[in-house]
């Protein structure tokens, strides 16, 4: 009984501990569907683990209004939403696109509908005090918007959250990554309502094009502008808008798995989750399955989701599966459909089914579905093939997804019969490689190392814990981010260069007329001393002094000779080779600055520095240098444009010239041995499974990357410290504070420079209050708060800053111990590294050029007297041992998912620089708009010595006097143009009206702009100019019409029975619907042009 009550006095403990760490999270739901409210509560209820739930639900679905979470610390409150008639009339347009094949102007009704709700439930949200007021009484620590709602980021703002994500139910979409401010190329990437995979031909990369390009930029627009409108009605016009909003999001969690959807660069602000709900067991079947399964040899089970409503099926479908079933006896089909339709014993027909339980039933042979993403989700959990007939959405991706992971065969929607249902049946039926494939993929989810509640519960906690953390990339427009300016500008000068190398030439010629082996080590001949030295001797000389580009040239060179011997050596020594062999290794790491391993099939990557575009590029993956700087820049990611250009020019020769001088040596070594037919080595580093990155996504610049890069950051970080021995127990034991002193191994202390160590000796006789632990020779003569020598153990509490010379793995020591660094970058990728530092906010630098006791005082007394250097290095210290996956975890899941997925693919489409970054698109587009501007400007040309002139005037009396001959005609004329007042109409049957006009200033000004246009060589800007100015006029004419009432009640009185308005002039289209004129029509003056002929609803089609 004592036992008992400790356990329960535990226990209760353990609840009190929690309930005191666990914030209050709000959780708005998008109850459009019964799938986005079931992902939802999912989503709160795997919260509820660690925080209280409130999960804010607006009315909307009736139907999914009984699906509640029963979880004890998810509670929810409800408010208006919109009325039963709105979502029905939105279900009316959705129910037409199912079945039928729809239009884009279906989509654009469909999504007008989505609106309609949308702001339906904001306008509820922004109208009702009462509830406002009580969610403000909830005092939320933490919100989570869906994607497909952005009314809620206003109302979290309006009610003062600290905090807020967004959750995705789909694929990943263009629009709402980039509201969270991550690039996505459209390239490589299909589109949500795509019908393509990522390997796209011109015309779908086009249409890819298009798509993103009016989902980035329309969708967001339609979204965000009603949202405003209320919001900004409720709380004043300094509300800010839902994009900017949008934009301060914390993190976007994504319902995908990284290793199913096609692989896109993602940086870690977004979070995958999906498995979410995935069940790795099944529960046994209740009858009637039980009995119906047990009989059957094989099962199909045939759904096409909750929103295609079997009822409203065609005929045609309905024959079709019945015609499949009755093909197929031996069979089993169990079909989600209405009990009104006849079928063969084979089926069991319901309109509902345990849908999951049956799937996992091992003779569950195939999935035959619409291709929704929880379907393919619930056919990878289960390992079961599909057929997918994709109806509408994100439906028609999904399915080349499926095609893609090599899991699924599509049956067209269009193209639905017996014939062709039957032919996809017998493909899964007979060819094992789909079961195979989708019981691969299941195994790739179940094993992953970080399961996905775990990385929504550590997303959310992240963000609570560490508000002030950035993952952020450069703010930079569409030019910046794709380095178009910097292409813009190389461009420009090789032009000159070429110009003038062509002028000079011209002048001369006139002149002139497995297995991952740790445990033992094979050891090969490798590179003499004299090369190393000779390397070692050029490394030093850029140590301490300022390098140039010559420095950096040798030292490459160096580094060059030394791999080149080595793998000389190594192919040329057949007995180790055969040795090798022998070994039969399953699986090889290669060192990233050596390519010559990469002769060994079934291999990875190991990056012991920043990702760097040569190696990064290697593997296919891409990288933006607008957004990340390269290993020898000397910046941070928040570049100007100098930084920008010279990061640009470094990416360039690091992914061209850098990758040929690494991989040209080893090459012309292979094939002299192996034979001219030995595939490149740039060519097998992109077959590479994978690049393990020694880095941490939280402490590096935030990049986008796919999973073929695996971080690791942090191997071999301990979040304890070992006691310290003698001398340095006593001397950090009677120190108030230390500061550690070390430039690592490459910078030789014998070779610091005079100037240097006399700064350092300086910095530690005027700071007698601190003891420093300095790596350094014994002789230089040092005061007593100093301990000196060649080697150091380099962690301990009392330790207060590190100066260093920014090497990686200072800085990975820095954090591990939460110590504030001063970095004093001496070469390589160091300056970068101290741009991190600083970007992180744990460390001040000292330029290397001006290092001396003031320097170093200044930047050790920010340190000391700063307490946020110290706080941004113990934040930083606890996400990296918070990380819900450990490196060495992250390491070991690496290689072993290439060992038993070497099949698996994770590359991006290899397409080239034009094409990755859609500058063929752009050039194809920016063609289209100058011919296109060409074209207009012509015709306006035209048009405009037309404008406001007697030929007008001339031709409406002509006009007038020919239809007097069957009619009584009044002219309306407004006073414009002086020089036609005198034009007028003799005819008996013709009379006028004339109203104010313009003034004639007014007029003059256009006729000033218009003389301008026709006689000079006028440019675009003219053109607008003078376009304004016509504008300024029909406006002015307009206004004073409409507003003048005497003449607007005379012209009613006229009852007119037709009208006719001049195609310049759209003003009187108005004024003749305000005047309830009955009917109308327009007369041009001119040849036919497109738009007064598209205006009346007559296409013109380009020949």
């Amino acid at each position: 009984m004592a036992t008992i009550h400790a356990m329960k006095s535990l226990l209760l403990l353990c609840a009190v501990i929690c309930a005191l760490n666990a914030a209050k999270v709000a959780v708005f739901l998008n109850a459009m569907s019964n799938s986005h409210v079931i992902f939802t509560i999912r989503v709160a209820e795997e919260l509820a683990r660690d925080h209280d739930v409130v999960i804010i639900r607006p009315n909307v679905n009736p139907s999914a209004s009984k699906i509640v979470s029963k979880h004890p610390r998810v509670r929810e409150i409800r408010t208006n939403g919109v009325s039963e008639e709105t979502f029905g009339a939105y279900k009316s347009i959705e129910k037409n696109l199912v079945w039928a094949d729809p239009s884009m102007s279906d989509y654009f009704a469909m999504s007008a509908g989505y609106q309609s709700i949308f702001a339906g439930v904001c306008q509820d949200f922004a109208s009702d005090d009462s509830k406002l007021a009580e969610l403000r009484a909830e005092k939320f620590d933490f919100a989570l918007a869906h994607h497909l709602d952005l009314c809620p980021v206003s109302v979290i703002h309006a009610l003062g959250i600290p905090g807020y994500g967004f959750m995705l139910s789909v694929p990943l979409v263009k629009n709402f990554v980039n509201l969270v401010g991550i690039p996505m190329l459209p390239s490589i990437y299909p589109a949500l309502l795509a019908d393509s995979s990522n390997q796209m031909d011109f015309v779908q990369r086009l249409k890819n094009f298009f798509a993103e390009a009016m989902m980035a930029t329309f969708a967001g627009y339609f979204q965000g502008k009603p949202i405003n409108s209320i919001m900004r009605e409720k709380f004043g016009e300094d509300f800010p808008g839902v994009l900017e909003l949008s934009a301060k999001a914390k993190f976007l969690l994504a319902n995908v798995h990284p290793d199913i959807e096609y692989p896109v660069p993602v940086t870690s602000k977004v979070t995958y989750f999906g498995g979410l709900g995935m069940s790795n067991e099944s529960k046994p079947l209740e009858e009637p399955y039980a009995s119906f399964v047990d009989s059957a040899k094989t099962v199909v089970f045939v759904s096409f989701g909750t929103v295609a409503d079997p009822k409203m099926m065609p005929v045609s479908w309905k024959n079709a599966f019945v015609e499949l079933f009755e093909r197929n006896p031996d069979v089993s089909f169990i079909w989600r459909m209405e009990n009104d339709v006849k079928v063969p014993k084979n089926v069991l027909r319901n309109t509902w089914h345990p849908q999951n339980d049956i799937l996992a039933h091992p003779k569950t042979a195939a999935f035959i579905t619409h291709a929704g993403y929880n379907s393919l989700g619930e056919s990878i959990a289960s390992g079961t093939p599909l057929i997918t007939v994709p109806l509408f959405g994100d439906q028609f991706r999904n399915s080349r997804l499926a095609e893609y992971r090599g899991f699924g065969v599509r049956v067209e929607k269009m193209g639905l019969s017996s014939a062709t249902l039957n032919e996809a049946l017998h493909k899964i039926l007979n060819n094992p490689s789909y079961e195979k494939s989708a019981q691969s993929l299941r195994k790739i989810v179940f094993s992953s190392p970080v399961k996905a509640g775990d990385a929504l519960r550590h997303a959310v906690n992240f963000a609570i814990e560490h508000p002030e953390h950035n993952r952020d990339l450069p703010e930079l427009n569409f030019f910046q981010l794709y380095s178009l300016d910097m292409i813009a500008l190389l461009l420009s000068v090789v032009g000159i260069v070429i110009f003038i190398i062509i002028f000079v030439l011209k002048i001369l010629w006139r002149f002139v007329s497995s297995r991952v082996r740790i445990v033992r080590e094979i050891r090969t001949k490798g590179a003499s001393e004299e090369t190393f030295y000779h390397h070692k001797k050029i490394e030093l000389s850029m140590v301490w002094d300022d390098p140039s580009w010559s420095d950096f040239a040798a030292m490459s060179g160096s580094y060059k000779a030394i791999f080149t011997e080595a793998c000389v050596d190594m192919v040329n020594d057949d007995a180790n080779m055969a040795r090798l062999r022998e070994e039969k290794f399953d699986f090889a790491l290669a060192h990233h600055l050596d390519f010559c391993p990469v002769a060994i099939p079934g291999f990875g990557f190991i990056i012991s520095t920043p990702l760097t575009r040569t190696w990064v590029g290697m593997v296919g993956v891409p990288m933006l240098p607008s957004i990340y700087p390269m290993l020898l820049a000397d910046s941070s990611n928040q570049m100007t444009f100098g930084q920008r250009f010279k990061n640009f020019l470094l990416d360039l020769m690091m992914g061209t010239v850098g990758g040929y001088m690494q991989g040209a040596p080893i090459n012309v070594i292979m094939r002299k041995k192996y034979g001219e037919e030995f595939p490149g080595a740039l060519v097998l580093a992109r077959q590479a499974k994978f690049l393990l990155a020694n880095v941490h996504p939280d402490i590096e610049f935030p990049l986008p990357v796919t999973s073929k890069i695996t971080y690791f950051g942090g191997l071999g970080m301990s979040n304890e410290s070992k006691p310290l021995g003698e001398p340095y127990a006593s001397f950090v034991n009677s120190a108030k504070s230390v500061v550690f002193v070390s430039f690592g191994t490459v910078a030789d202390p014998k070779t610091m420079p005079a100037l240097w160590r006399n700064a350092f000796v300086e910095l530690f006789e005027k700071n007698p209050a601190v003891h420093f632990i300095w790596r350094m020779e014994n002789d230089v003569d040092v005061p007593k708060n100093v301990l000196r020598n060649t080697w150091h153990p380099q962690t301990h509490p009392k330790t207060v800053a590190f100066i260093t010379h920014a090497g990686y793995n200072s800085l990975g020591e820095s954090i591990a111990s939460g110590t504030p660094l001063i970095t004093v970058p001496l070469f390589a990728d160091q300056f970068r590294n101290s741009r991190l530092a600083e970007y992180r906010g744990f460390g001040v630098r000292v330029e290397k050029t001006s290092v001396t006791f003031d320097t170093l005082n200044e930047a050790l007394h920010k340190i000391l007297n700063d307490k946020k250097y110290e706080k941004s290095a113990k934040s930083l210290r606890k996400i990296v041992f918070s990380s819900p996956v450990r490196a060495g975890d992250s390491l070991r899941h690496a290689v072993s998912f290439a060992i038993e997925h070497p099949d698996h693919n994770r590359d991006s489409p290899s397409l080239n620089f034009f094409q990755l970054y859609s500058l063929d698109m752009i050039a194809l587009l920016l063609s289209v708009f100058v011919f296109s501007l060409l074209v207009t400007i012509f015709v306006l040309k035209l048009l405009w010595r037309c404008i406001c002139g007697a030929r007008i005037v001339m031709f409406t009396i002509k006009v007038a006097e020919e239809l007097a001959k069957n009619h009584d005609i009044v002219i309306i004329r407004p006073t414009v143009n002086p020089a036609t007042e005198s034009i007028t109409s003799k005819h008996s049957r013709v009379r006028e009206i004339r109203t104010k006009g313009v003034a004639v200033e007014l007029f003059n000004q256009f006729k000033e702009l218009e003389r301008n246009y026709i006689w000079s060589d006028s440019s675009w800007q003219d053109w607008r100019a003078m376009s304004g100015g016509y504008k300024e006029v029909f406006s002015a004419v307009c206004t004073n019409m409409i507003n003048d009432d005497a003449i607007m009640t005379q012209l009613r009185e006229e009852k007119f029975d037709f009208a006719l308005a001049h195609h310049l002039d759209l003003c009187p289209v108005a004024t003749i619907h305000a005047l309830r004129i009955p009917g109308y029509g327009f007369l041009l003056s001119t040849p036919l042009v497109r738009t007064f002929v598209n205006y009346v609803g007559i296409p013109v089609r380009s020949r």
